[in-house]
């Protein structure tokens, strides 16, 4: 599901929160003391969340054709090391070398370091990895018919920000728990202000200052995407349109599990069009 899984991270991060085991106020160094004096050790939990914590990281001649990036694939263990590769062969390496970029809190940035920080937070504060903490907060509670599974780099770290697996089946109760403001199979499965927490959104300045400014409206909280649309519309989106849309106002959950080609074809959005047929039927 890549990218999908930065909101079931962004869950748990909440739940730890709101069982006061986590203070979202707190620098990630205050957590990962490894982490201090690094571009990433810098911001907040929250500013994590909200993808508010801009850095920079060393570029790397990536094999397979992809072309230059960050290390983040070669670190998690996603695309061979290329030939005289001399950067982090794993992700707690990759975030210890991200260096300061614009100050935390003034911009939105997408990128994947922030939420790998806030998986290593949880772990570090839990002594679980992120498989048993959404298995004991999520997914034992769904009633789901199959097991998910978690991608891992190459030291056997949960991936944080992408390669959650799933079953299209599940992921729709995941998605109705959300849309039932965190009520499901008989129980209240994540607090319902959480739920309204995620629908208010985040700011929609920095959203339209950033090159995510196409998704015109959009604001970014928690780990989730919120469109502001008429039917209080927010998705867990993935790099290839993966996604989990949820569209309370039309009593609507959409989960689409197809890849686009690239990550760049935009093709057509066919949610909304959804939506409003079927609140004409």
């Amino acid at each position: 599901m890549n990218s999908v899984t930065k909101s079931f991270v962004g869950l748990i991060v909440s739940l730890l929160a709101n069982e006061g085991l986590l203070d979202l106020n707190k620098k990630a160094s205050f957590y990962i003391p490894e982490l201090e004096g690094t571009g990433l050790g810098e911001g907040t939990v929250q500013q994590l969340l909200d993808m508010q914590v801009p850095v920079k990281y060393m570029e790397v001649d990536t094999p397979m054709g992809i072309g230059r990036g960050t290390p983040i694939f070669i670190a998690s263990g996603s695309i061979p090391k290329p030939d005289n590769y001399n950067g982090p062969e794993n992700l707690y390496e990759f975030m210890i070398s991200s260096k300061k970029d614009k100050l935390p809190g003034t911009v939105f940035k997408y990128e994947n370091g922030q939420s790998e920080t806030l998986g290593w937070i949880v772990k570090r504060l839990t002594g679980k990895n992120l498989a048993e903490l959404i298995q004991e907060f999520i997914w034992s509670k769904l009633g789901v018919e199959e097991n998910a599974l978690m991608h891992l780099d190459n030291i056997g770290t949960d991936i944080a920000s992408g390669g959650m697996r799933a079953t299209l089946r599940d992921l729709a109760r995941f998605g109705e728990m959300m849309r039932n403001n965190g009520y499901y199979n008989g129980q209240q499965i994540i607090p319902e202000h959480m739920i309204r927490g995620i629908q208010k959104g985040g700011n929609q300045k920095y959203f339209a200052e950033s090159t995510h400014h196409y998704l015109t409206g959009f604001s970014y909280h928690n780990k989730w995407w919120v469109s502001h649309d008429p039917y209080g519309g927010y998705s867990a989106r993935a790099k290839f349109d993966q996604r989990i849309h949820i569209a309370p106002k039309a009593d609507t959950v959409i989960v689409k599990l197809s890849s686009y080609h690239s990550p760049d074809s935009e093709g057509i959005d066919a949610f909304q069009a959804i939506i409003e047929y079927l609140i004409k039927q």
